[in-house]
């Protein structure tokens, strides 16, 4: 399935939930977003994978909002699993400690797990919550179910945990995961503004990381001794339009063709007609490269699109 600019889709980031135990401050904007309630049911989200699936679509991330609020969220990943090569799952992992064995057994291959800070207090400020010990039992127990990759996502802030890069670097070394530091991006452009700095500068403290190669979005730099590897992602300095491979499905069941336009796709019918017509008119609308600016008030927040 190619877009109108020649790139290979195959990727499908698919949101579930609108809702999310959190209130993170990069996330949550300055002035909240209407909130959609007509949220797609399980049936509808695999009916729309088989179709999608079909036509060339073999990688699916199930996002949120918290993907792991919703109660059928191991029967959903069981229906998608038989349909794509490879079904992953991005929480931030406080609810994974009761679900990870159930999630690997419905054929999640790979987690991605938020974690901006190793501090409590931190993690209070940053998220809004006290939930600080169950993401790190989210993350062992991630690594005990035994998925094929566990990565833990952590959004780059200047002043608040840019100290903190050695430390959360330091989980790479000793467990077998990707740490990703992330841009922060202009969901919430008061505070992204604030606390901008460019992941190239993670690489100041690491002198010896050998890079190797791009894995998707994330560059990707081995350290000597290290069980895991450092990954950095920088949508805001280092473009990666050129070679965008995704679409994204909102929970209540647009398709999007890109983060940063307010285009969108209504699935008006759960049938393989009305799939097949919103695909088709969400690749036409897929841009070559996002704007060069934008308004937030006119796109989605990251918890409406699916981050």
């Amino acid at each position: 399935m190619l877009d109108l600019h020649g790139r290979k889709i195959n990727y499908l980031r698919l949101s579930v939930t609108e809702a999310c135990n959190m209130k993170c401050r990069y996330c949550v904007p300055s002035r909240p977003g209407k909130v959609h309630t007509d949220t797609l049911t399980a049936e509808q989200i695999a009916q729309i994978v088989r179709v999608m699936a079909s036509i060339g679509i073999d990688k699916v991330r199930l996002t949120g909002g918290e993907p792991l609020l919703r109660p059928d969220i191991v029967p959903i990943c069981s229906a998608l699993s038989g349909l794509v090569k490879e079904l992953c799952i991005t929480t931030n992992g406080t609810l994974l400690g009761d679900l990870a064995v159930s999630l690997k057994s419905a054929g999640v291959r790979g987690v991605n797990i938020s974690l901006d800070t190793l501090s409590p207090e931190k993690y209070r400020v940053i998220t809004g919550t006290d939930l600080h010990g169950e993401a790190m039992r989210g993350i062992d127990s991630a690594l005990s179910a035994g998925f094929e990759s566990v990565k833990i996502n952590a959004v780059l802030m200047r002043g608040v945990n840019d100290g903190e890069i050695p430390g959360l670097v330091g989980l790479a070394y000793d467990l077998p995961v990707d740490v990703r530091f992330i841009e922060a991006m202009p969901a919430n452009p008061d505070f992204s503004r604030k606390v901008f700095m460019p992941c190239s500068e993670v690489l100041k403290y690491f002198p010896q990381a050998k890079h190797s190669g791009f894995e998707g979005t994330a560059e990707i730099y081995t350290l000597p001794g290290a069980k895991g590897r450092l990954g950095l992602i920088s949508p805001v300095s280092c473009r990666f339009c050129s070679s965008c491979n995704r679409l994204r499905l909102t929970s209540d069941g647009k398709l999007k063709p890109c983060l940063y336009t307010s285009s969108e796709t209504r699935i008006n019918a759960m049938n393989e007609s009305s799939i097949l017509e919103a695909v088709s008119e969400a690749l036409r609308h897929k841009p070559q490269s996002r704007p060069e600016t934008f308004e937030t008030s006119e796109i989605r927040t990251m918890t409406q699109t699916g981050g």
